[in-house]
């Protein structure tokens, strides 16, 4: 009767080392050779996954809301977090001998051991920047003492159900409002004169990000970076996931707003990308990009009907020149004292000029 070794539930890639000790004296069928290369294949199935996702995003998923179009790319995290699959084989004694191979030189352990060194290395100095940006933000950044300012950060965290303590901040480290922190979280704000119109669509915007987890979807992109930086789309995977993040959020903070409260928002967010021309930042979300502004901004008008989408082609058509000017809304001063390093605006109207290269 024929012998038959069952491996059951063996990672293909101790199945791969295993079988270099097997000889076979008999030609492998077509559906051995499909079953062998399906697993070698596993590794780029993440690249395809990514070329067919945008590909629906540009069609299909249009029709979808934001929040979807950004979660769905939690597939693609999951698949390249957990690329290794478990499986049953049946290596029959009729096709395979026991002849161990001693001459033949294998590089798998060098290039193994090459691949992990440099992805050990990427991510300690991925952390090392992590520890000093945290530090520089503990060890220079004070509180805000600003009455109206935590009157109205508390006002936001009692409308958005937010129990845990997150701590809002100045900082010089910073040019543009960030949210921080893995553990103990942090609404930064930099030394920039906001009136309370602005602040209370930067505090929202930021404790949106909280809300949705967005911080840490952001660091295990950054962690899969590290480990596939080798793999050019998981470049384009950032990009798209951080554009789809700031999307959503933008989605959840308008819900039910006004025209002009959309308008307030859109200026703020203008403001900010006119300041970030010096600030990147990987470790933290906020108002910091120039990429895909004018999509941004055109979906933010693009359900308030035929007005709506004529302020957001201007605002589009006006955001490809050099300078351009966008009048705020006139929002109540602060009265800041004379003590505070950091003042907000106290004029009672404001106007600003963004540049974008």
């Amino acid at each position: 009767m024929e012998e038959h070794i069952m491996i059951e539930k063996i990672p293909r890639a101790e199945l791969k080392v295993m079988m270099l000790f097997w000889d076979t004296d008999k030609v492998l069928t077509s559906r051995d050779i499909v079953n062998i290369m399906s697993e070698e294949w596993k590794s780029i199935t993440s690249s395809l996954v990514i070329c067919f996702l945008l590909l629906l995003r540009t069609t299909i998923f249009r029709i979808f809301n934001k929040g979807f179009n950004y979660y769905i790319w939690l597939i693609v995290i999951v698949r390249l977090l957990f690329p290794f699959s478990y499986f049953t084989y049946t290596i029959s004694d009729s096709k395979f001998q026991y002849k161990p191979i001693l001459n033949e030189v294998d590089y798998s352990n060098t290039v193994l051991i090459i691949y992990l060194t440099i992805v050990i290395l990427l991510a300690i100095y991925r952390f090392i920047k992590y520890l000093k940006f945290k530090s520089l933000v503990i060890d220079l950044s004070y509180d805000i003492e600003n009455l109206e300012i935590n009157n109205l950060y508390n006002n936001l965290l009692k409308e958005l159900n937010i129990e845990k303590h997150i701590k809002l901040k100045y900082t010089y480290e910073i040019n543009t409002p960030s949210f921080f922190g893995l553990f103990d979280n942090y609404i930064l704000l930099p030394p920039h004169n906001y009136n309370l119109n602005e602040l209370h669509w930067i505090l929202k915007h930021e404790l949106i990000h909280y809300k949705s987890k967005d911080l840490y979807i952001r660091y295990l992109v950054l962690f899969l970076k590290c480990v596939y930086f080798f793999n050019p789309f998981i470049y384009l995977l950032d990009r798209i996931i951080y554009h789809s993040c700031e999307l959503h959020c933008d989605e959840v903070v308008l819900k039910g707003c006004s025209l002009e409260n959309i308008k307030s928002y859109a200026n703020t967010i203008l403001d900010s990308i006119e300041r970030s021309s010096r600030d990147s930042n990987n470790y933290t979300t906020g108002l910091h990009r120039k990429s895909n502004f004018e999509k941004r901004v055109y979906d933010m008008f693009k359900n308030k009907g035929k007005s709506g989408i004529l302020i957001a082609l201007i605002l589009c058509l006006l955001s490809s020149f050099t300078y351009f000017k966008f009048d705020s809304i006139i929002s109540k001063p602060i009265n800041h004292s004379l003590d505070a390093p950091l003042p907000v605006n106290t004029g009672k109207e404001k106007s600003f000029t963004i540049t974008i290269d």
